[in-house]
């Protein structure tokens, strides 16, 4: 079991530039994008100070030091997501990509008119929006599946859904307005091996453990900055399985030395690889290796829905229960009766409080997002709270 450590302690804070640096400033718009670690911003400015140089461009060495660096991530991110096989670590410039790569490069050559998706319909629209476009090209049906009133993925629903011309299942492990984390083993157990296990991770990626392989998945997108690495750099993990299927999306250097037995890298990755952002997520694995084992967020994420849950006039967009917090991850979407989410997020933006207003990329309705992350304390959750009690009552 992980140490839990009840308050955010100052060193963690202090880890963290931004958040140390602007201590009247509460973060609380961390599923759009998390703050940089010391450790993570030591690594892209010794790169940049030291030796920036492109990977495999030249036998000197920086350059191959910058191959390096390439082929300790892969092995780094697929560790952390239980990968066995580090060909399969594709880099992209973030989960959109990636979750377009798996349309683009494996659905259009793979699918055929009539072949059916499983897809939640309330999910990101970066997860939504290429099947649909897919399914309109080559006239494929999209078999909609529902969430509960918590946020979670109704399995029951999912399962209802499947049938034998199911050819993929599209989930996301951790939905970014209902903040619920969804059982990965139980919804693979769910559908055929032959079915293609398609996981948005891009919250998940800092919050929970991730296992490719015992979760039978064969695609898994998220981006580095919601795991303390930098913004225009992703992974899309591949499965072993999948590796034959794969086309690429982009054509250009470094694909010419690619072969049919290349690696799966070698004959989907296009262009210069983005190296800082590379060595940011070889930062971010590393720190996130050791800060997880302290459990932070759950207490945290407990505070802060009991709180939301005690004011009447607030209503979250997904009703919890107290007995059932446990399953949330620091996520909480709500309106405010009477009040716009542009007035509320102004509201608290001169309090100094960063929060997300709006539809969140998805089929929400306008409404407010708060999400936590493991720098947020309890006092700020307080005075987050006392405030939203304030604006309520006005």
């Amino acid at each position: 079991m992980p140490i839990s450590l009840p308050p955010v302690t100052p060193e963690i804070r202090s880890l963290f530039p931004a958040i140390a640096g602007n201590p009247d400033i509460i973060h609380a718009d961390n599923a759009a994008t998390t703050q940089m670690p010391v450790s993570v911003l030591a690594a892209i400015r010794n790169y940049y100070e030291t030796h920036a140089a492109n990977p495999g461009r030249g036998a000197y060495e920086w350059a191959q030091d910058a191959q390096n660096i390439v082929l300790e991530t892969r092995l780094a991110i697929s560790k952390l997501i239980n990968l066995p096989d580090r060909n399969g670590i594709i880099f992209t410039s973030g989960t959109t990509m990636g979750l377009n790569m798996v349309a683009q490069c494996w659905g259009k050559y793979c699918l055929e008119r009539g072949d059916e998706i499983l897809l939640c319909l309330s999910d990101h629209h970066s997860m939504v929006f290429p099947w649909q476009k897919l399914a309109e090209e080559k006239e494929l049906v999209i078999r909609p599946y529902r969430l509960r009133a918590n946020g979670s993925i109704d399995l029951d629903d999912l399962a209802s859904h499947a049938t034998e011309k199911t050819k993929i299942c599209c989930v996301t492990h951790i939905n970014n307005i209902a903040g619920w984390l969804n059982d990965l083993s139980a919804i693979r157990s769910l559908l055929p091996e032959n079915v293609i296990f398609n996981v948005d991770a891009a919250q998940s990626i800092s919050h929970a453990t991730i296992n490719m392989q015992s979760c039978g998945i064969d695609f898994l997108s998220f981006s580095g900055h919601k795991m303390f690495a930098m913004t225009g750099v992703g992974v899309l993990g591949v499965s072993s399985r999948m590796h034959s299927l794969m086309r690429p999306l982009l054509y250009g250097g470094g694909m010419g030395e690619a072969r049919q037995g290349s690696p799966l890298y070698e004959r989907i990755e296009a262009g210069t690889l983005n190296m800082a952002g590379i060595i940011s997520l070889d930062a971010a694995c590393e720190f996130l290796a050791d800060i997880k084992k302290y459990d932070l967020l759950p207490s945290l994420s407990r505070t802060l829905y009991e709180r939301l849950l005690a004011n009447p006039r607030l209503d979250l967009i997904f009703e919890q229960k107290t007995y059932a917090l446990d399953h949330l991850c620091g996520i909480a979407t709500f309106t405010i009766e009477g009040k716009d989410s542009g007035e509320v997020s102004d509201i608290l933006s001169a309090y100094g409080i960063n929060v997300r207003a709006g539809r969140h990329c998805s089929g929400a309705s306008d409404s407010v997002r708060i999400s936590l992350q493991i720098y947020n304390t309890e006092q700020e959750i307080h005075k987050l709270c006392d405030i939203l009690e304030e604006i309520s009552q006005k």
